[in-house]
């Protein structure tokens, strides 16, 4: 059965006074749609983050993404896909993480609506260790150029976050063409 509305979201931590688990229970609330949080980073006041709802200012971003067929698997059966209307993907993420960040009473940030876009891939270098393609994409060790960015969540919380792991691109080991 591919989900087509957001299932009953476990609750979720105040992002202000995180219960332990809160990066866990997002993960949870994420993974019935093919989505995953891909990593996070501490929030500064150059990165220009709008305030969360309520007013608190921004102290983490989680970005979310997918890498593998699960989220097309839950895409495709969503009424996004058959309803006609443009941009069916982007109203997907959307609804699907707009009903998860209110849950986390987090604000939802996505790549496709921001003018200036936000910076998703210098946010994801933060997070992650991703390095710069020939094609001007970003590589991801392990899923190469099959992955993406579709939101981040800014929390008003300082989580514990992993520190990203040292790594040389992949393209450094591929033979010239």
């Amino acid at each position: 059965m591919k989900p087509t509305d957001p299932p009953h979201s476990p609750e979720i931590a105040s992002p202000t006074d995180p219960k332990p688990g809160l990066q866990e229970t997002l993960a949870q609330a994420l993974q019935p749609w093919g989505l995953a949080l891909r990593g996070g980073f501490t929030a500064h006041a150059d990165d220009a983050l709008p305030p969360l709802p309520g007013g608190a200012a921004a102290a983490t971003v989680l970005l979310v993404g997918n890498a593998g067929p699960g989220m097309w698997q839950a895409f495709s059966g969503s009424t996004e896909t058959s309803d006609g209307l443009a941009h069916p993907l982007n109203r997907w993420t959307r609804r699907v993480v707009d009903a998860i960040a209110a849950s986390a009473g987090a604000l939802a940030l996505y790549p496709f609506e921001a003018v200036p876009v936000w910076p998703f891939q210098r946010w994801a270098a933060r997070c992650e260790a991703v390095h710069n393609s020939p094609l001007g994409l970003l590589i991801h060790p392990q899923y190469g150029l099959w992955h993406a960015y579709r939101a981040a969540l800014v929390l008003g919380a300082d989580l514990a976050l992993p520190a990203v792991p040292p790594g040389a691109s992949p393209c450094q080991s591929c033979a010239s063409v």
